[in-house]
């Protein structure tokens, strides 16, 4: 990723986790099914493998440790 113009990194982290995808009747034709995304999480280290922050989505959300959470719209760059 590449921080956006204006902004600055506040913290690396590496990331370890999973995509989920269910398998769903098609809503335009009930006797097809596809694959559709589910959702995600993870566990996001530090250099040592300290865990720092847990991130899932829908929708994005980061939860500390101490119990505090944001919630934001991921950007494409």
């Amino acid at each position: 990723m590449r921080v956006p113009a204006g902004n600055q990194v506040a913290i690396f982290t590496t990331a370890k986790g999973n995509i989920t995808w269910e398998c769903k009747v098609d809503t335009t034709n009930e006797a097809k099914a596809k694959w559709a995304f589910a959702g995600l999480r993870a566990i996001l280290s530090d250099n040592k493998d300290n865990h720092l922050v847990s991130y899932f989505s829908p929708p994005a959300t980061s939860k500390s440790l101490d119990g505090s959470s944001i919630t934001g719209t991921q950007l494409t760059i």
